[in-house]
């Protein structure tokens, strides 16, 4: 299943998370892929990531590695052709 993952963070703490951004790599998380580019806002200390993932637990692993500086939110995605799909069908 796919996810948006919304990220934010106060901006007195971007030295830390520059540090955590640049190992993030060393999480272990299986069945992860981040699918775009992490994206901020409008300049600001907030954005987002979509990612895949068979177990949206793996996710969790990747919030806690820059908790508490970080403030996330996770969204499932869904085609919108699906959600019409499904819709009809009822």
């Amino acid at each position: 299943m796919k996810y948006v993952l919304f990220w934010e963070f106060d901006p007195a703490d971007m030295d830390t998370v520059i540090k955590k951004w640049e190992k993030v790599k060393d999480i272990e998380v299986e069945n992860l892929e981040s699918i775009s580019p992490n994206y901020a806002i409008g300049g600001e200390f907030s954005g987002f990531q979509i990612f895949e993932a068979d177990n949206p637990d793996e996710l969790l692993k990747y919030i806690l590695h820059y908790a508490p500086e970080v403030k996330c939110r996770i969204d499932p995605i869904i085609e919108a052709e699906k959600v019409v799909e499904m819709w009809k069908g009822k």
